[in-house]
């Protein structure tokens, strides 16, 4: 619906969400959702709204207690506190006030990562429109759940700098999944993609979440299940067929990852 508010400008609009059904406490909860205009004179001041606020500024800036936010830049705010936000210039805003059982979890655990503002990517103003307009047509409460996941997914995502080459990594993980049945190690996969071990290692890290050991890992893992269902070769065989270098290595960290051994996983069906 159209909003008119002190500060706002036409065309502004807010949705609210209906009342979520009994769903176990397991979905993120839309609130409201909005895309305002405002000008000079806009400005939030509360004691508590029980809920959390995505705010990203599409253009000009919006003043919090966690400093100025400019354009393409997203506000984090608890507002079951007493919060105070607005702008003295102009903004364009895309927002959404969210809450549910996962959703002080997700909040804090963004906030300690990211921080209470920070740049994200464009794709984030298309996600809160989604968002928006799924709201306005009262979309079904767990697809909206999953959207907004979604969003805090993507802003979860770790921001690399800008002279940093996302594309090194994807060359070290195909390097990887084409020689992980040999002992490679990280200075391989390094020099595969002419960087230093210790620089590729961070950017790796900064770019996957894990180190380019773990990644080795996970995709030998991989390998050894399919060969486990897909052959009958002894598990001392698809051991070194995946890298892992002895029955014991490989055992040990298959039991530690999964829970099982290579012998029940391969007979428990799926």
């Amino acid at each position: 619906m159209q909003f008119y508010e002190r500060g706002l400008r036409d065309p502004s609009r807010v949705h609210f969400y209906p009342e979520f059904r009994n769903t176990g406490g397991l979905l993120y909860r839309p609130v409201c959702a909005g895309e305002f205009f405002c000008g000079p004179e806009y400005e939030v001041r509360r004691e508590q709204y029980p809920s959390f606020l995505l705010l990203y500024v599409a253009e000009g800036e919006i003043l919090a207690g966690d400093g100025t936010a400019r354009a393409g830049e997203i506000l984090l705010i608890d507002c079951y506190r007493p919060h105070v936000y607005g702008t003295k210039t102009s903004a364009h805003t895309l927002w959404l006030h969210f809450d549910g059982e996962p959703a002080r979890h997700a909040f804090e655990t963004l906030r300690r990562e990211k921080g209470g503002k920070f740049p994200c990517p464009p794709e984030t103003a298309e996600s809160l429109r989604r968002i928006l307009e799924m709201i306005r047509t009262a979309e079904d409460e767990y697809v909206l759940s999953e959207e907004i996941y979604r969003l805090l997914c993507l802003l979860s995502r770790p921001a690399l700098p800008k002279e940093k080459r996302p594309d090194r990594v994807g060359e070290a993980k195909r390097f990887f999944r084409a020689h992980y049945a040999e002992p490679v190690g990280v200075e391989d996969a390094a020099k595969a993609v002419s960087l230093s071990p210790s620089y590729f290692s961070r950017l790796f890290r900064a770019a996957s979440g894990l180190s380019p050991y773990e990644y080795l890992l996970g995709v030998r893992l991989e390998k050894a299940k399919e060969m486990l269902l897909e052959t009958q070769a002894p598990v001392s065989e698809v051991a070194y067929r995946t890298g892992f270098g002895s029955d014991a290595n490989f055992i040990a960290f298959f039991r530690r990852e999964t829970g099982l051994s290579p012998l029940k996983f391969r007979h428990m069906g799926f």
